[in-house]
């Protein structure tokens, strides 16, 4: 598991995929395809179904791990926390300008969320030189 996600991570997508199927801006059709999203949506549990989905039979690195092996390679190595957990919502919104709406304003808040300490920020961008560090 790359990082874990807490209830209120969980709940976040969760009220998100609500709202959204509430506001009229994601269809049966959208919801049909087997995606995680979609499943979070109808699950009576949301964290619960997110636990099972994200920490069984997914072979990932933790972000500590990567920076390590990282900065084992290259010199420097500098880690930022960044929004991932929109795009799981993106995978259901309407194709089109709307769904583009959407998107950047789910960035925008889970950004939000992040800065406000509500959500753990599951996403990382990781900086380095482009030399190798020759070091091992």
């Amino acid at each position: 598991m790359v990082t874990a996600a807490d209830a209120r991570t969980a709940e976040w997508v969760y009220g998100n995929l609500v709202l959204l199927r509430g506001a009229g801006c994601l269809t049966d059709e959208d919801l049909a395809a087997d995606h995680f999203a979609s499943r979070l949506l109808k699950a009576t549990n949301p964290f619960g179904l997110w636990k099972e989905e994200h920490e069984h039979g997914h072979d990932l690195h933790t972000a500590v791990a990567m920076k390590a092996e990282l900065a084992r390679l290259f010199t420097p190595v500098t880690a930022s926390e960044i929004p991932y957990l929109y795009r799981y919502l993106c995978s259901v919104l309407p194709a089109g300008p709307q769904g583009d709406r959407l998107a950047r304003t789910l960035l925008d808040l889970e950004q939000r969320a992040i800065d406000a300490g509500l959500v753990v920020p599951l996403g990382r961008r990781f900086v380095f030189d482009q030399a190798p560090s020759h070091r091992r």
